[in-house]
């Protein structure tokens, strides 16, 4: 009953092993795309049900239902909740993205039904053990988003709550806009840089203001900033009106939410509200205060 690791010993689990980590330490980061996104599916479910089944040599078909399970809620928005209380309580930079189409990664899993060690019974112990100390790194470390070159400004509340409707995302924006409220769409946001690479500096031409990437070797002494750009895009609302208050840049997204009765998510991002609803917010009564102002402003129908 006990694990068998040298099942890992195993061309097929080191290699979608090599290259889970090449695709997120480097591919992702360089080209970004949906193929990246694939690749980290395909190679990460392989070598996760092969994880699982060297943990539980005698339970291999458990083993791999409970992969499918666990990767299906994984990819589901039930598992928000605990993502953001892995990132709000913990710290934890915890993040992935809500694709359906990655479902189909689950066909690997029957390839992962392995009945023995290649190894004999003496050998490749420690080199198991240590595939599958590293396997659990890699696991980890693909659902860890890189640390952000960028932060939010000192201003802002990075909200992060998610309400669900009826209404489609056309309905929802009209109903907005009907409130009086003047709604922006954007799929890219700037904020100010923590590290000195892709980064940009902002300059005042006429009325507008550009923002212009700093080439290799530029110095400038103005503040530089990160692109963060949003495949789905994003809504602004640059003046809220709440109670006595204001919000400012509201930002939020609109996406499906995957549930039958409430197939739309609206997702709360960030805000910027002045120094008063600010020390307000430290206390859980006025949380809760604006949780139910938002609810009701998106789950009506």
């Amino acid at each position: 009953m006990k694990p068998d690791y040298r099942i890992l010993i195993r061309p097929a689990f080191i290699l979608s092993l090599v290259l889970l980590v090449v695709n997120d330490l480097w591919l992702k980061q360089s080209l970004g795309n949906w193929f990246t996104g694939k690749l980290s599916d395909f190679f990460g479910m392989f070598a996760f049900g092969t994880f699982l089944v060297a943990c539980f040599p005698f339970h291999r078909i458990s083993a791999l239902i409970f992969a499918a399970l666990f990767f299906t809620w994984w990819k589901s928005p039930v598992a928000e909740p605990f993502i953001l209380f892995c990132n709000d309580s913990l710290g934890l930079p915890v993040g992935r993205v809500i694709d359906y189409t990655d479902l189909i990664a689950l066909s690997v899993l029957p390839f992962c039904r392995f009945k023995s060690p290649l190894s004999s019974p003496h050998a490749g112990r420690w080199a198991g053990k240590l595939l599958a100390i590293t396997a659990f790194i890699a696991f980890c470390s693909t659902s860890m988003p890189y640390r952000p070159l960028y932060y939010y400004p000192s201003n802002h509340v990075q909200y992060h709550e998610a309400f669900y409707t009826r209404g489609t995302e056309s309905e929802i924006i009209t109903r907005l806009k009907a409130k009086g409220l003047e709604i922006e769409r954007g799929y890219e946001k700037f904020f100010p840089a923590r590290e000195q690479e892709s980064l940009y500096y902002k300059i005042k031409e006429n009325d507008s203001i550009k923002y212009v990437k700093v080439l290799s070797g530029k110095d400038s002494t103005s503040e530089l900033y990160v692109r963060n750009a949003w495949s789905q895009g994003f809504y602004l609302v640059k003046k809220y009106p709440y109670g006595p208050d204001t919000l400012y840049n509201l930002t939020f997204s609109i996406g499906q939410s995957g549930k039958k009765k409430f197939p739309t998510s609206i997702s709360v991002v960030s805000f910027e509200p002045n120094h008063r609803l600010r020390m307000q917010l430290y206390k859980s009564k006025y949380k809760r205060r604006l949780k139910q102002h938002f609810g009701e402003l998106f789950q009506a129908n």
